[in-house]
């Protein structure tokens, strides 16, 4: 019998997958915690900081899902060429319609978020291309859009509680080292839940059809 996709079991998956790939994920989370920490004490002069994090953001991510998907079995492209190019232009498309959309009204935002959720999965496990797996995302969450963006939410929680920090930012000059760190903390904490959420949502929409696929390849 086929198992119904809601919030609980999303969030369930995610939970699970984190712990069967939580050295990685805590060591990448160390590296880039010190690093925001570094460049918010620093303050105006950690713009290079800043820009050298968000580049490494990009290979975490990369890093973190590759771990994921080995650990459900689900790292079917393993050794093809093109998926770090491909990934990088989906993060580029997908996280600038995102933002637009959450320029508008924020419901829109959370709309694209789930519907392009496992763009990232798609390219780092399966080798799909930028715009392929853009439209299999776009495919796959299309019933599911409501439990979907429920446990995109909850992986967020600790970014609204960043955003509560941000009030006790300095308005000048670097920031204390403590809220530094505590505010890094909850960022990177939440982007660490969400790229396993996204893997958990390609593990429960992928059919058996996909699994077929490989075996006749």
């Amino acid at each position: 019998m086929e198992q119904k996709i809601d919030t609980a079991l999303i969030v369930r998956n995610s939970f699970a997958l984190l712990s069967t790939n939580l050295p990685t994920t805590l060591a990448v989370m160390l590296v880039l915690v010190l690093l925001g920490t570094a460049a918010d004490a620093i303050g105006s002069d950690g713009a290079g900081l800043n820009l050298a994090i968000g580049i490494g953001t990009i290979f975490a991510q990369y890093g973190v899902t590759r771990g994921a998907l080995r650990g459900a079995g689900l790292l079917d492209a393993e050794g093809r060429r093109g998926r770090g190019g491909s990934f990088v232009l989906a993060l580029i498309l997908s996280g600038l319609g995102i933002t637009i959309g959450f320029l508008f009204l924020i419901l829109p935002g959370i709309y694209l978020w789930a519907r392009w959720s496992i763009v990232a999965p798609l390219i780092v496990g399966e080798g799909m291309t930028s715009s392929q797996a853009m439209r299999e995302s776009w495919s796959r969450t299309q019933p599911l859009v409501v439990p979907i963006s429920a446990a995109m939410l909850v992986s967020g929680v600790p970014m609204l509680l960043f955003l509560g920090t941000v009030f006790f930012y300095p308005e000048y000059g670097p920031v204390p080292i403590g809220l530094a760190l505590l505010s890094n903390l909850m960022v990177y904490t939440a982007q660490a839940l969400t790229w396993h959420t996204a893997v958990a949502i390609h593990r429960l929409t992928r059919g058996p059809s996909n699994d077929l696929e490989q075996v006749f390849a």
